[in-house]
């Protein structure tokens, strides 16, 4: 079977899609003819296997002419691949439906969240979701991460059938193991004498940082908070909050770092912690379309709290493998912290069955597999 994969630059560092799709071609690509178009990137992570078709700003054209050269370059693709099916990596991409040409071949498409219901992607006129809404309605099957993403395009009227297949962790990363705290503590200029509440992915609004910092002011212990994580301009806001709250001393931030690194943090901590809520706008909503940050640190065995909202609710089974909580409520998240920081067996209980439920869903093997079946149906 031979398979286009369209998608925009996926650097480690950037955010769940991105993530997604490397792990999605790293393991398509022993089991298939797989072409890759993507925007080219010295960070990418590239398989010796894999052919590669190389476009510019293919997610954010600047121009109508950068658009045109693009869809051009799609089309000149399928036509010199001859693709059984092209698979779109994000729903913003299927903007490019709109072409005949590219619609005559078998697609389908991943939906994760906000690329449906706040898309990034650039068009030549009108408005990008109708755009995506029109390209999502031509493919022949959705795969999505999520229930929550599943009922998104419900809500849109996109009447594609759509199937929810969740996503794996890379088993071999994540995992626990026996690290120096004290190193670590040193590494990162951490106390060793307080317990460490983690929190991963890009800083943000809609990713409740801030509530984050509000409950660490309500417990009646001292915590250190870290928060590793690509800068989106939230920063120094955070900061100038926590100088205000004299809690300064207590929260690093490290910025992005490697899969490796992440995975020896999640195992120095005591608890990962991750707060997103859903921001609406006009026309538009950004959403959690599920959050693989909480499948990595359960995958370490670390209990986890997150927002009882989107996608993060299928990702924790509440009381079980982590607490869910009110979104935006620093108080619920207070006492969610003290509840677990104070009952140590509680704790232990709660991470290894967060480790055996990431287990029980699979590696990125078993969801790839689960992927080529609707391969073979689309």
């Amino acid at each position: 079977m031979r398979v286009l994969f369209i998608t925009q630059s996926y650097r480690w560092a950037y955010g769940g899609i991105q993530v997604y799709t490397a792990n999605v071609i790293r393991e398509l690509a022993p089991l298939l003819d797989l072409i890759v178009a993507a925007e080219r990137s010295s960070w990418l992570p590239v398989c010796s296997n894999v052919e590669y078709v190389w476009a510019s700003n293919l997610g954010r054209p600047e121009t109508a002419d950068d658009w045109i050269r693009n869809e051009e370059l799609l089309i000149t693709t399928v036509a010199a691949s001859k693709p059984d099916l092209i698979h779109f990596g994000d729903a913003g991409l299927c903007a490019y439906l709109t072409s005949n040409h590219l619609s005559r071949v078998s697609s389908i498409a991943t939906v994760h969240g906000n690329d449906l219901t706040k898309p990034w992607q650039r068009v030549p006129a009108g408005s990008a979701l109708d755009y995506v809404n029109a390209g999502l309605q031509q493919c022949s099957h959705l795969t999505t991460l999520s229930e929550h993403c599943s009922s998104l395009c419900r809500q849109r009227g996109i009447t594609t059938p759509a199937t929810t297949i969740r996503p794996g962790t890379d088993l071999n990363i994540f995992q626990p193991m026996q690290v120096n705290r004290t190193e670590i503590a040193a590494q990162y200029g951490l106390p060793t004498d307080v317990p460490i509440v983690l929190t991963a992915g890009r800083v943000i609004p809609r990713k409740g940082h801030s509530t984050i910092l509000e409950a660490l002011c309500l417990l009646s212990r001292p915590v250190h908070w870290l928060v590793v994580g690509e800068d989106k301009g939230e920063v120094h806001v955070i900061k100038e909050r926590a100088s205000v709250l004299r809690k300064t001393d207590s929260v690093t931030f490290v910025g992005a770092l490697p899969q490796t690194e992440l995975s020896r943090l999640y195992n120095a901590c005591d608890i990962f912690v991750s707060m997103p809520f859903e921001i609406a706008h006009e026309e538009t909503v950004e959403t959690e379309g599920f959050g693989l940050v909480l499948y990595e640190a359960a995958a370490c065995g670390r209990p986890v709290i997150t927002s009882d909202v989107a996608g993060c609710r299928e990702a924790v089974v509440n009381k079980k493998t982590g607490l869910l909580v009110k979104p935006g409520d620093p108080q619920q998240l207070a006492l969610a912290i003290e509840s677990l920081l104070s009952d140590e067996i509680s704790r232990a209980r709660m991470s290894r069955a967060a480790k055996a439920h990431v287990h029980e869903i699979g590696s990125w093997h078993q969801y790839v597999l689960g992927l080529m079946k609707l391969y073979r149906t689309a």
